[in-house]
């Protein structure tokens, strides 16, 4: 048996439903049994997940904008440059336990399956296109309002989610006798795996995030100064 039904209420709002303890998760009887897959999900219970349109809207805006301003060759290199930093990235680069013998060996299980799956979805993917969707979900967390992510740790999920989605690894297939069809599902990384994998996606890509806010500021800027002078 997975868990049990505990007299405590699910912690997300409005939800109502009693919280169910787990054995897989430290603190997971907060939430329902609903809300617990979609925290391990989404990264949040109330977190909506993000679309592919959605991303792919901002990824036409953020061409549309590199092509404009003429550094079209700076930011697909910069993206390339990036995505070979990625797939040369190596377990023995993975921060190893303290010699003074306190630090658990296992600790690093999961950043070790954190690089795995770095270098499955790095050697399926292409690199502007990939890069090119990060920026687009940065650009969607500082640049949209009201606000399209619930937390920052939501953010991290959905980043994840949407980069991994890139590739077919990332989904799993399932006969459905019901429908008489084949149909997918997204494969649940554990969230310390998923918060590695974000947080290497964003220290990796933070300096061309940076670039293309100000690309975007400049132009909004531009675009307002003949207002201005009316």
């Amino acid at each position: 048996m997975r868990g049990s039904f505990t007299h405590a209420t699910c912690v997300t709002p409005a939800c109502g439903r009693p919280a169910r303890s787990s054995f897989y998760k430290i603190g997971a009887s907060k939430w329902c049994e609903r809300c617990q897959k979609r925290v391990r999900r989404q990264g949040d219970a109330r977190q909506p997940p993000v679309r592919r349109h959605e991303a792919h809207k901002i990824v036409t805006r953020l061409k549309r904008l590199v092509r404009r301003v003429g550094k079209v060759e700076q930011v697909e290199q910069a993206l390339q440059q990036i995505a070979r930093n990625l797939v040369s990235v190596t377990v023995d680069d993975l921060p190893q336990p303290a010699p003074n013998g306190k630090a658990k060996p296992w600790t690093n299980q999961w950043m070790e399956r954190a690089m795995d799956e770095l270098q499955r979805v790095c050697g399926d993917i292409e690199a502007v296109a990939s890069g090119y969707l990060v920026l687009a979900m940065f650009v969607m967390q500082q640049d949209e309002r009201p606000p399209r992510f619930v937390s920052d740790e939501a953010f991290r999920f959905q980043l994840v989610r949407m980069w991994r989605c890139q590739t077919s690894l990332s989904v799993g297939t399932t006969y459905d006798a019901k429908r008489d069809r084949t149909v997918g599902w997204y494969k649940i990384l554990p969230p310390r795996v998923v918060l590695y994998l974000a947080e290497i996606l964003t220290t990796a890509y933070a300096p061309v995030v940076g670039y293309v806010m100000t690309l975007i500021k400049n132009d909004e800027e531009r675009r307002r100064l003949p207002l201005l002078t009316e």
